[in-house]
């Protein structure tokens, strides 16, 4: 009786399928907030240190996968709804402080536009691994 009630405590997860250009802006832009967590208004975005490390981890030093004849440059990478949210707050305070001249620079890898294809790309991802789910059920 007592396992049902463990998995529903358990957050729901999928995979998301990160690319190795989507791969690079992430690393990118972890190292950036990382690097100035210290300065960054935890009442506008609240990134506790140590999700950011976890999540350093995941975005470091990952392997690219090739399957026979054909490389795939990427990685799958568990997240809940949760975690895709976090992911999201990192991009908008990257940007955020890429913006301000107090910071002194920018995430190097992402432009404006950038910034706003990663949004996009983690919104559909929102949709496709979670939203799509909760609309069937």
């Amino acid at each position: 009786m007592a396992e049902p009630e463990q998995q529903s405590n358990q957050p729901e997860t999928a995979e998301l399928v990160v690319s190795a250009e989507r791969h690079q802006q992430l690393y990118d832009i972890v190292s950036y907030v990382k690097g100035l967590h210290h300065h960054i208004d935890p009442d506008m975005y609240d990134i506790p240190l140590k999700q950011l490390e976890e999540l350093e981890w995941c975005v470091d030093g990952v392997e690219f996968e090739s399957e026979g004849d054909k490389e795939w440059y990427g990685f799958t990478m568990p997240v809940s709804w949760r975690d895709l949210c976090f992911i999201e707050t990192n991009v908008m305070a990257a940007d955020t402080y890429s913006h301000r001249k107090t910071t002194g620079y920018r995430v190097e890898s992402l432009t404006d536009q950038g910034f706003d294809d990663l949004m996009k790309w983690l919104v559909k991802a929102e949709d496709d691994l979670f939203r799509s789910r909760r609309k069937q059920a």
